[in-house]
């Protein structure tokens, strides 16, 4: 999932590089990029859940002390 996150952020900032070096934007290259934004997002969303469900796991476990 991390590399997955990299990944996405290297590509959504050579996609803004890219529109910002065009005057018309290409439709093609924003949806892309709203897609990839929004994917990003969605991965960063499911890890910190499973964050928060291993916090809470970890909570009702039995001291080690």
């Amino acid at each position: 999932m991390i590399k997955q996150v990299q990944d996405n952020i290297t590509r959504i900032d050579e996609l803004h590089s890219r529109s910002l070096g065009t005057v018309n934007e290409d439709e093609a290259t924003k949806r892309h990029l709203e897609s990839l934004t929004e994917n990003t997002r969605n991965i960063l969303v499911q890890t910190k859940d499973k964050i928060r469900k291993l916090e809470a796991i970890n909570l009702g476990l039995p001291s080690h002390t």
